[in-house]
């Protein structure tokens, strides 16, 4: 049966830029570049083995981001009950944006997690019990996302500036999507809620204590005008919001921006860079468009574990995931990692960011799909996504 999820991106955790790697590989040369590679390579196995170790021994500890953003273990063992309510409310494929609130709004400690006592009884601290604190959080969230006709920035806007910011929004802005257009001290805004801010803040700046010193320097201080940038850090979601992932059965299609596969697998290639003859092992996947598709979120193929998250000589930068029955999937040539070694990844989840490291002539994703170690035509295990 054909479902439609929506999970979330995270870009988050900067990599090494091409133009940086191309500049190292040319100050070593290439022997010394590999050399240095499986060094690396080494080092992130060893890390990953302890990491992933310390992880089974203490339990679940949040997502880990290399920038180190994510959500708290705080959080995270709330997952199941926002999961519970958002499903009541029928919007399930927004749980990483209230997850991402509630980091933002508390860290997931105390009796009101969401912070959600003013939108049940007008009033701070009426709610002294998470679960209903949770329950209401989602019924607000639900509610805002309604009444800014499904535009989920501006639901997440609206959670910490009130309803009231929704019509000031379209009032200005009519039918246009909410976006973070202002860049401040390396953190993203929108100039719409920079003037509700400052308006409500003139009016009365006696009640109200900056939260940012972004809000101080512009004179907006009602409110967290920074709050959507947080909360898709927590979540690690993307700017445009959710992600549109499709599922038959226990499989996700990789690349949700694009279906276009612009190499398949031959044991008989010519490289077209080397002009050699040698096998490709995958299919290459790319929407063609250049480099605006650079970041585009990377999707796991099936549940499983990352074996490796690391540079891989001509693979770029690449991410293995081991599958149960023998299964194994890889993702070459990406921009970013948004997974580590040793974590447990579900189908669906951002394994990275599409792009062009590696020996790569264009953003594109190399994918491949090895049985007991073996590289396989990926074709008859994607064909039901492609028809």
């Amino acid at each position: 049966m054909r479902l439609r999820l929506k999970e979330t991106l995270q870009t988050i955790g900067a990599m090494i830029s091409k133009k940086v790697i191309l500049w190292v590989g040319g100050l070593l040369g290439l022997q010394g570049f590999l050399f240095g590679g499986i060094i690396f390579l080494i080092f992130m196995i060893i890390i990953g083995a302890i990491a992933g170790s310390e992880n089974e021994e203490v339990g679940y500890t949040g997502e880990l981001a290399l920038d180190g953003s994510g959500l708290s273990p705080y959080v995270m063992q709330h997952r199941d009950v926002v999961a519970k309510y958002a499903k009541e409310e029928g919007i399930e494929e927004y749980v990483p944006f209230i997850l991402g609130i509630m980091e933002q709004e508390s860290g997931g400690k105390g009796n009101d997690p969401m912070q959600a006592s003013e939108s049940l009884c007008g009033r701070i601290g009426c709610i002294t019990d998470p679960h209903v604190s949770i329950k209401q959080g989602v019924k607000y969230f639900k509610n805002v996302l309604d009444k800014a006709g499904g535009d989920v920035l501006l639901a997440v806007a609206s959670y910490n500036m009130g309803e009231g910011f929704i019509s000031y929004y379209q009032e200005r802005q009519g039918k246009k999507k909410y976006t973070l257009n202002e860049t401040i001290n390396g953190k993203k805004t929108n100039n719409t809620i920079i003037s509700f801010s400052r308006y409500h803040y003139q009016k009365n700046p006696s009640i109200y204590n900056c939260s940012r010193a972004e809000g101080k320097d512009l004179g907006a201080c009602h409110g967290d005008i920074m709050y959507v940038w947080s909360v898709l850090n927590h979540s690690g979601a993307s700017e445009g919001g959710a992600i549109n992932a499709e599922i038959i059965g226990n499989k996700v299609w990789v690349t949700p921006h694009t279906k276009r596969i612009t190499s398949h697998y031959n044991p008989r290639r010519v490289h077209p860079k080397s002009g050699e003859v040698r096998p490709h092992n995958g299919i290459d996947i790319s929407d063609g468009s250049g480099e605006t598709q650079i970041g585009e979120p990377v999707l796991s193929f099936m549940d499983g574990v990352v074996v490796q998250a690391s540079r891989s000589g001509g693979a770029g930068n690449m991410v293995k995931v081991e599958h149960s029955g023998g299964i194994s999937t890889v993702y070459m040539h990406l921009n970013s990692f948004n997974v580590h070694t040793g974590k447990r990844v579900k189908a669906g989840e951002v394994v990275g960011g599409l792009g062009n490291t590696g020996f790569s002539t264009g953003p594109h994703l190399h994918f491949e799909i090895r049985i007991n170690g073996n590289a396989v035509n990926p074709m008859p295990h994607v064909e039901e996504f492609i028809n």
